[in-house]
């Protein structure tokens, strides 16, 4: 059995050693991304795009076949993000995989990965808009209602309440989605959309700042990586991929392995 991985830092050597081991896949993936991206870049400017004035000032803006192009577009990287997820999993199980990888997916894998990606991003949107509603309108309550000098220590409250308010759904937010769709593509056989999600949030107990770390590592080297032309992502991609698989798979199997026995102990 391959050796268990504690640790930020050992995540990312993990993932880096198996991203080494599999770099010729990836990079022929990343390469076929590039082109798919640029094509669709180069038909949106072409034939997607229309001028238009706006205060004098003229402006181009998404003709119909340039929203189709973007939807279109849109769906393809859906099934790109479904083949790196897949791609990760078999990289981290000893599994071959090739490109024919990215785009190899059942039905169920694909509905309820969309499905899985819909909840994340109205989970992701609508408590912001929410909480910016709600501090514009207490705002503007409070300068109708109080003195100058309440109405500013009112706002002060609301600003306290807002922070508060924004680190409790980053919390919630890391524990929704950074095992979601590696879970949406590992049990499409067994469990539906919100199942999914709860899983995520399950296997995220007691780890929150080891994702969250692990979050913002990842998100300083994809940057840094992508400053010198973005060649740096050749690497930082497959292996970023392969440490959230990494930390996933290990927590699942410690919750199949909890689970068990506590079975085993009721029986």
């Amino acid at each position: 059995m391959e050796k268990k991985v504690s640790g930020i830092g050992s995540l990312i050597s993990y993932g880096r050693g198996k991203a080494k081991e599999n770099i010729g896949q990836y990079w022929g993936v990343l390469l076929i991304i590039l082109l798919i991206n640029v094509a669709f870049g180069v038909a949106l400017t072409t034939f997607g795009m229309h001028p238009v004035v706006v205060n004098g000032i003229e402006r181009m803006v998404p003709n119909v076949a340039g929203h189709i192009l973007q939807i279109v577009s849109y769906i393809i990287n859906l099934f790109i993000g479904l083949g790196m997820i897949k791609m990760g999993l078999f990289a981290v199980d000893g599994k071959k995989f090739s490109l024919s990888t990215m785009f190899s997916h059942s039905r169920k894998e694909i509905w309820k990965y969309v499905v899985v990606m819909i909840i994340v991003g109205v989970f992701s949107f609508v408590p912001v808009f929410v909480g910016a509603m709600a501090f514009a309108f207490i705002g503007g309550f409070l300068d109708g209602a109080l003195s100058a000098h309440g109405a500013a220590i009112g706002k002060s409250v609301a600003f306290i309440l807002s922070f508060i308010g924004s680190l409790i759904w980053i919390y919630a937010l890391i524990r929704v989605s950074l095992f979601s769709g590696v879970t949406a593509v590992d049990r499409a056989d067994d469990l539906g959309p919100w199942e999914m999600v709860r899983r995520s949030w399950t296997l995220g107990g007691g780890q929150i700042w080891k994702m969250i770390g692990l979050s913002i590592l990842m998100g300083i080297l994809v940057f840094v990586s992508a400053l010198p032309l973005g060649i740096g992502l050749l690497w930082t991609i497959p292996m970023v991929q392969i440490a959230i698989a990494k930390f996933y798979r290990e927590r699942d199997e410690k919750k199949e392995d909890t689970r068990k026995t506590d079975d085993a102990l009721v029986a």
